[in-house]
């Protein structure tokens, strides 16, 4: 009908009542005044122009009523009954007019097709509902809205159901009285699979007490500043907090059910005590969709096992009630308690963080295990009950991270750990004591980690630790940047091995009596066995960079990496079995480390500046002692070399062994068995015997006396050089001498230099003197084999020539000088052994040689004052 519809007469009220089950369209700007009801079934009436509708007011008892036009409705109360309500215009139609209408039954909103364009707002006017009511959403993403609902209803359990057999139709209303019950108080209930957006204030509607429930299995947002005083129930669903007082009064609280969530949306609560049931790992009673933080300053009771989920929220005290309830935090974001929690049963964070600043809060045991590392916070020294217990995850990828962000000293009870992780946010000096036993949990692979992060925390065992759990051929790994103290014994249970590892740069010390079986691992980092402490029985390996000290006793053999070290100064390590060095190791300074079955050096340079005892093998060529400290017991090198500034005990040496650089002071024997022992560094000491097969050799000096055995050599320097005993020599083996180029050098390794020695306390001859010349030696030349500055006993047994040059018969001793003839090269040699020279003159033709026989004698004087000359020099 496109026509204006008007009055019959001046003072006639006209009316129309749509009966036709066809389609009805008014499209004019019609006039009448009386009212239009749409009341066919299967019938259609569309408005679609601007008062359509009229001002009489418009009821929809049946059928379906469209509205194709923004002022359709004219000004007229408008009463839905039952039927269909649809907005048809293309648009979403936002203002309807302010009307008051009235609600009487079930109503439809929309079709199937409907979606967010045909969305449609009925006005701010006031909807009066006598009783409960029902709408249901036909489409998908719709929403109606509606002034606000005045529940005039004077009975209880009265409910506001939004149906919707689609998804994300809302329901929006513009406030609510909850009752008008003038005899007690009563709850309002809203039910339904639609959403609700109360936007206005929600009111008692008498003076009692009444209540809110959301029931449905939507999402029920409150945003209007409530005044309601009477108790708020999520018994299923969501309700949406979007006003700081959405929840009313805090008279009597709020209660989330089992399977419901309160969503606090980023609003701050006041003291509204807050009741939560339910929850589990994948959904949570309480949560906060908002970014910003959430709080509420109310009392939570858990009455039943809770989750809290996703956000940042924060709570005041948790407590209790119908037995003893547990607390899990799940989800990302932070959850506070800032008051003293008494729940009892145990706490779970499977994600996010929950922080504890309030004193004295829950005990229990508290779990950290969640894929994306989990987090406790505990911003109070006195954040949990000493009688709480830490557990970790089960798998390393869950690892859950304890962070003690206040400076000082917290004490807990035990730890039962999986894998945890420890740090300090507040960046100074933290303690954590565990006071009382604790224990590695069941795990069948990879054994579990106890991970100290920040080198500013200390955490510390009081009592002991069982690893007997920890899975078949596993064990505990301490990591991190942070110290660790085990107070007590660190063990496993009867025939079972279970191993040790350490790794991060912090010091994990051992006091305990610890008796594990398997192997001991030192990756990074320093480990301290202390007091009476045995480091199990199993192998110990200490790696590269890494440390090994104490002052307790190691039972298992200890092998270090190279670059690994041993010792802590000030203290003495007992090892029960063997050392072994691999490759560039070091014996600390001012640490004493005693070996009961000796160290070997495997490889490489072992570096010793404290004090070794036990005796050390050496080992061969390649081999490296040194330092500037002290190796009690023996020290046997075969093939290897001693350098550095030693203090020895005995020495044994076979092979091509060496003493080189700076002093070296042995205060037992030395003895060279086999091969040959260079010294050029300095050989301090006690006595040195180079036995038969033997060479003794180089530029250095040995000032313990020293034998040259029957069947040993004594050929010093490094071809040639000199060799010095500041104490006694005695030969009797084979000295030899080397002799280059013209040989005016004395003890230097040139083209012309040669062999010598010198001896500062009394030189014994014996055994063979041999003179190796690579070229015919030069009449009128000295050679001072010998620097003799103490005193001199004793004869060669013979002196001879060798090398590339010889003559044919060997020297003749008359009174401790030798001499003999080179007839083919006119030479004559005369070697005195008071003196330690060997002079090379020319033979004089047989006209002069018998005058020149006279004249030995006066060569005979002349050495006689070298040689009291030298004795003065070494006075």
């Amino acid at each position: 009908m496109a026509g204006v519809i008007a009055n019959g007469g001046a003072s006639t009220a006209g009316a129309v009542t749509v009966t036709s089950t066809g389609t009805t369209v008014f499209s004019g700007n019609n006039t009448y005044s009386g009212l239009t009801t749409m009341n066919a079934v299967g019938g259609v009436l569309t408005l679609s122009g601007n008062n359509s509708a009229a001002a009489g007011g418009v009821t929809l008892t049946n059928g379906t009523l469209n509205i194709n036009h923004a002022n359709a409705l004219g000004t007229g109360p408008l009463t839905l009954t039952a039927g269909t309500i649809n907005n048809t215009s293309g648009a979403a139609v936002t203002n309807l007019g302010n009307q008051n209408w009235t609600w009487n039954d079930l109503l439809t909103f929309g079709t199937s097709s409907s979606n967010s364009s045909n969305d449609l707002n009925l006005g701010t006017g006031v909807v009066t509902a006598t009783t409960s009511r029902t709408i249901n959403f036909a489409g998908n993403g719709t929403t109606l809205t509606i002034g606000r609902l005045d529940n005039t209803n004077t009975g209880t359990g009265r409910t506001i159901t939004a149906n919707s057999t689609g998804t994300g139709n809302t329901l929006v209303i513009g406030g609510m009285n909850l009752s008008n019950n003038a005899t007690g108080a009563t709850s309002l209930k809203l039910a339904g699979a639609g959403n609700f957006n109360i936007t206005g204030p929600v009111t008692n509607g008498t003076s009692f007490n009444h209540g809110l429930t959301a029931q449905g299995t939507g999402v029920v947002t409150l945003a209007g500043n409530n005044t309601y005083s009477g108790p708020t129930l999520v018994s299923s669903g969501t309700l949406k907090l979007a006003n700081v007082n959405a929840l009313g009064t805090t008279t009597t609280g709020t209660t989330v059910s089992s399977g419901a969530v309160l969503d606090l949306n980023g609003q701050a609560i006041g003291a509204e005590a807050l009741s939560l049931s339910g929850g589990n790992s994948s959904a949570s009673a309480l949560v906060n969709t908002s970014a910003t933080a959430a709080s509420l300053s109310g009392a939570v009771t858990l009455a039943a096992n809770t989750s809290i989920g996703a956000g940042n929220i924060t709570l005041g005290s948790v407590g209790e009630s119908g037995g003893t309830r547990s607390l899990t935090k799940i989800g990302s974001g932070t959850l506070t308690l800032t008051g003293t929690s008494s729940y009892t049963g145990g706490t779970t964070i499977s994600d996010g963080t929950l922080n504890i600043s309030g004193g004295n809060s829950a005990g229990g045991l508290f779990t950290l295990s969640g894929a994306n590392g989990p987090v406790l916070k505990l911003s109070n020294l006195n954040a949990l009950a000493t009688t709480a217990t830490l557990a970790g995850a089960s798998a390393n990828a869950n690892t859950g991270t304890v962070d003690l962000a206040v400076a000082g000293n917290y004490t807990l009870g035990a730890y039962t750990l999986n894998n945890l992780k420890f740090t300090a946010s507040s960046g100074n000096a933290t303690t954590l004591t565990f006071s009382n036993n604790s224990t590695v949990t069941s795990g069948s692979s990879g054994g579990r980690t106890i991970t100290n992060t920040d080198a500013n925390l200390s955490i510390l065992f009081g009592g002991t630790l069982d690893i007997s759990s920890s899975g078949a051929g596993n064990g505990v790994t301490f990591a991190g940047a942070g110290n660790t103290t085990v107070t007590g014994a660190i063990f496993n249970g009867a025939n079972q091995t279970r191993t040790l590892d350490k790794t991060g740069t912090g010091t994990l010390t051992l006091n305990g009596d610890n008796n594990y079986g398997g192997n001991t691992t030192i990756s990074t980092g320093d480990v301290l066995i202390n007091g009476n402490s045995t480091a199990s029985t199993g192998p110990v390996n200490v790696n590269s960079s890494a440390k090994l000290g104490g002052s307790g006793t190691v039972g298992g053999a200890v092998t270090l990496s190279s670059n690994a070290s041993i010792g802590s100064a000030s203290n003495t390590l007992s090892l029960a079995s063997t050392l072994t060095t691999t490759g560039n190791n070091t014996l600390n300074a001012s640490s004493i480390v005693n070996v009961a079955s000796g160290t070997t050096i495997g490889n490489g340079t072992f570096t010793v500046n404290g004090t070794l005892g036990g005796g050390i093998d050496v080992g061969g060529a390649g081999n490296i002692l040194n330092g500037s400290g002290t190796v009690n017991g023996n020290t046997t090198v075969s093939g290897g070399t001693i350098t550095g500034s030693l203090s020895l005990g005995t020495l044994f040496s076979s092979g091509n062994s060496t003493i080189s650089s700076s002093v070296s002071t042995i205060s037992g024997t030395t003895v060279q068995t086999g091969g040959i022992l260079s010294v050029n560094g300095t050989l301090g000491g006690g006595a040195i015997t180079i036995n038969t097969g033997a060479t003794l050799k180089g530029n250095g000096t040995i000032s313990g006396p020293t034998t040259i055995e029957a069947g040993a050599t004594l050929a010093p320097g490094n071809s040639p050089g000199l060799l010095s005993f500041s104490g006694n020599l005695t030969l009797a083996g084979t000295t030899t001498i080397e002799v280059k180029g013209d040989g005016t050098d004395r003890g230097v390794d040139n083209a012309n230099g040669y062999d010598a020695v010198d001896v500062a306390g009394l030189l014994t001859y014996g055994g063979t003197l041999t003179m190796n010349f690579d070229n015919t030696p030069v009449a009128g030349t000295t050679y001072d084999i010998f620097g003799i500055y103490g005193t001199q006993a004793g004869d060669f047994g013979a002196v001879t020539f060798g090398g590339t040059y010889s003559i044919a018969e060997p020297l003749t001793n008359t009174l401790g000088i030798w001499a003999g003839d080179d007839l083919v090269n006119n030479l004559h040699y005369v070697f005195t052994q008071s003196t330690g020279d060997l002079v090379v003159t020319a033979i004089p033709e047989s006209s002069t040689y018998a005058a020149m026989a006279g004249l030995g004698m006066i060569g005979f004087a002349l050495f006689r004052r070298r040689s009291a000359r030298k004795q003065a020099v070494a006075a």
